[in-house]
């Protein structure tokens, strides 16, 4: 058994309170603290590399530009490869850097010819997206490519500085195995632990807003993201057989008993006196001090009881990762895919719009003309639909003009101080970093505003500069919008009717499998259906957030009601699969007939508006289904009697 962790009276340490508070705080926003190790990998790989080889160089009589390949691999090598077996991850390792490599010497050699250069750019950049469906590692090797193709066409350095740029790119790549596979390795055990206290934080957080009277549906959505990465670990953790299928059920288990005591909050709002006692549970949760004690009778009162539920989850959540480290064994490598095609609609989008942005590229500046064209890679690269592509474009258009702003800001208040420049460089690694896999717009303002500061150091005129940065990023967006409305355009509506239409029928099959359910067929199980509906409906909501995103460029657009209508038939649909399979529902005829309705709505065939509708139906129907049979009332199922405490 593992040994519970010593929990300090907060109160008598109010430092280590507010420490615990910012840490339940990021863990709310990076689940599992995957980013923030991240970051740390970067910032750590680029310091080491930076401090063996620029002193190296200055003391040579090199240039610290010679340095710039091995710092560029040291910045993107722990964003882009993160394979967790030792084969995979030198296999990949070794990919990204051969084409990284190859392109930087050919970006090099062909610098003196112009036209050569530039369709050699283009064609480097074609055949990354052509490449993408092949995997992350092709991906990655494209993007690398790419990024040090540009890199050896701006420095075109001599052949003597060439050789040395080569020589020194091993140091990088040791630096970048021993930070990432020996001091900060992933382990997917730890990585468990931390995503379970994550899921407590977020179950603090639907408390917190429940005692304040606030709507918790956004909270509970964000819940269940979580209650999802947790399982995502939890796969990648757990062996297939023995001891680790154990735990894999266990954990399952454990999670869906504290989502369905969370959610419990939401299906009977506890009354405003009940708002110190969800604190109270709150705060234990994001302190970790959630084990409830043993020999204690179960309190009265239905909003108690719930608190009890949860605190226990959370316990049973605790007890199991703690002892994943030493019951997990790494699970098997996913079996060969079968052969994938090539991109090649995509990459002629991309060939003709890195074209096309080429030519205003060149008018706008003859020298910095490869930000646009990189900038159309970037937007168009695994484009699924035009929604998703204004949305990117928007996004890395905001993010850049934003880190004009702010990188002319800097500049100018940090003339003449080099070793606060230096330190806002590392700040604005560490932050691209952060947020490139999450917030697109934030990662471009920081790796815009780290341009600006890498220009200045090598004596680049920082307004000039910054300004045709933003004119040939915004021109690149644009070019790449117009592209994809016209050259093998991907619609929006008809994606997302799909992937809407395919969430309503694992819903009306979750609805179909809870009835069986209650009808005491034991072989029946709507949460194994509802976790899949989970996942699609992960899908379906990045479609809806980049349509939504794309009205909001629409003056006097109105929001659209179906995210959030769908939103809340995936809630009411996991709580009654949960209930019917944990034997907590106690059905009436009324509630069946609700049921039943909710099924016929949830089958109906719909598009648009029709979705909608039938969605609020099927929503008003579970939901009557379960105030009429779920146990939460204080009394007989359906006796409408009023909450205590």
């Amino acid at each position: 058994m593992p040994v519970a962790p010593l929990v300090l009276p907060l109160r008598r340490f109010p430092a280590l309170a507010w420490c615990r508070r910012a840490l339940a705080a990021l863990q709310q926003s990076d689940p599992g603290l995957l980013r923030t190790f991240i970051a740390l990998r970067v910032l750590a790989c680029v310091i080491l590399t930076g401090g063996l080889l620029l002193p190296g160089l200055k003391l040579t009589g090199l240039p610290l530009t010679v340095a710039a390949p091995a710092l560029v691999l040291a910045m993107v090598l722990p964003v882009l490869v993160r394979q967790t077996g030792w084969r995979d991850y030198a296999r990949a390792l070794g990919l990204v850097v051969a084409c990284a490599l190859s392109t930087y010497l050919c970006g090099a050699l062909l610098a003196p010819w112009p036209a050569l250069v530039q369709a050699g750019f283009i064609l480097v950049l074609t055949l990354a997206v052509a490449v993408h469906p092949l995997g992350l590692g092709p991906t990655a090797a494209g993007m690398v490519a790419g990024v040090l193709y540009y890199v050896g066409l701006y420095l075109h350095p001599g052949p003597a500085d060439l050789g040395a740029a080569l020589a020194i790119v091993p140091v990088a790549l040791a630096v970048v195995v021993l930070v990432c596979r020996v001091l900060l390795p992933s382990a997917p055990a730890a990585v468990l632990r931390r995503a379970v206290q994550a899921l407590a934080c977020r179950g603090a957080a639907v408390l917190r807003r429940m005692a304040e009277g606030r709507e918790p549906d956004l909270a509970l959505a964000r819940l269940n993201e979580v209650a999802l990465l947790v399982e995502d670990h939890l796969a990648l953790a757990a062996g297939r057989v023995g001891a680790g299928a154990a735990y894999a059920a266990s954990m399952a288990e454990a999670v869906l008993a504290f989502e369905q005591a969370v959610g419990a909050l939401r299906l009977r709002p506890p009354p405003r006196e009940c708002a110190r006692l969800l604190l109270a549970c709150a705060a234990r949760l994001e302190e970790g001090a959630f084990a409830p004690p043993r020999g204690v009778d179960v309190p009265c009162g239905p909003t108690r009881r719930t608190v009890r539920d949860i605190e226990v989850a959370a316990a049973r959540m605790s007890e199991i990762a703690g002892a994943a480290a030493t019951g997990f064994r790494p699970a098997p490598g996913a079996p060969a895919a079968g052969p994938v095609g090539l991109a090649w609609r995509a990459a002629v989008r991309v060939a003709l719009a890195g074209t096309l942005t080429l030519w205003v590229g060149l008018a706008i500046s003859p020298e910095r003309w490869f930000w646009g064209v990189f900038s159309v890679f970037l937007v168009l690269l695994g484009m699924r639909s035009r929604a998703e592509m204004i949305h990117r474009s928007a996004q890395r258009i905001i993010g850049t003009l934003a880190g004009v702003v702010a990188g002319a800001a800097a500049t100018y208040a940090l003339r003449g101080h080099p070793a606060a420049e230096v330190a806002l460089m590392l700040v604005c690694v560490a932050g691209w970093a952060f947020f490139i896999l999450h917030a697109y717009a934030k990662a471009i303002f920081f790796l815009t505003v780290l341009v600006g500061l890498v220009y200045g150091s090598l004596g680049a005129t920082m307004s000039e500069l910054l300004e045709i940065r933003l004119a040939e990023v915004s021109a690149g967006c644009l070019i790449a919008m117009l592209c994809a409305l016209v050259i093998f355009p991907v619609p929006t509506r008809p994606l997302l009717a799909r992937q809407v239409r395919a969430v309503m029928a694992g819903l009306a099959e979750v609805v179909r499998l809870s009835r069986q359910r209650l009808a005491g067929d034991v072989s029946a199980q709507p949460v194994r259906a509802m976790r899949a509906v989970d996942r699609s409906f992960r899908e379906a909501a990045g479609a809806l957030a980049s349509l939504e995103a794309a009205r909001r460029l629409v003056v006097g657009a109105e929001p659209d009601p179906l995210p959030r209508t769908l939103l809340a038939s995936v809630h009411w649909a996991r709580q009654v699969a949960g209930q019917a399979e944990s034997g907590s529902l106690a059905l009436t005829a009324d509630g069946a007939a609700r049921l039943a309705r909710a099924e016929a709505c949830l089958t109906a065939p719909a598009d648009g508006e029709t979705a909608t509708a039938d969605l609020a139906a099927a929503n008003e129907a579970l939901e009557a289904a379960l105030r009429a049979s779920g146990p939460y009332e204080n009394g007989a199922p359906g006796s409408g009697a009023p909450l205590s405490s």
